[in-house]
């Protein structure tokens, strides 16, 4: 990953629903910001199907877990 693709992920909304380690071990939580959590070694997962697969079927990273995608969950309207 290049410093400009860093920066493309970090202005793209990700999937209310994807999940890393890093956001469960947060020193403080309430300042957090999940968008800018990343990295090439970052495992993740999604929060629907408990797998490094979504529901579509389809591999489950930050870059590629963005509105453009049938299954995603906005912040604003995760439902």
């Amino acid at each position: 990953m290049t410093p400009q693709d860093e920066n493309k992920t970090t202005e793209t909304p990700m999937c209310s629903e994807l999940r890393c380690k890093g956001m469960h071990i947060a020193k403080d939580p309430s300042t957090e910001n999940p968008d800018i959590i990343q990295g090439d070694t970052t495992h993740w997962w999604c929060g629907q199907t408990h797998y490094s697969i979504g529901p579509d079927k389809d591999w489950v990273h930050r870059s590629v877990c963005t509105p453009g995608r049938t299954c995603f969950r906005s912040r604003e309207n995760p439902a």
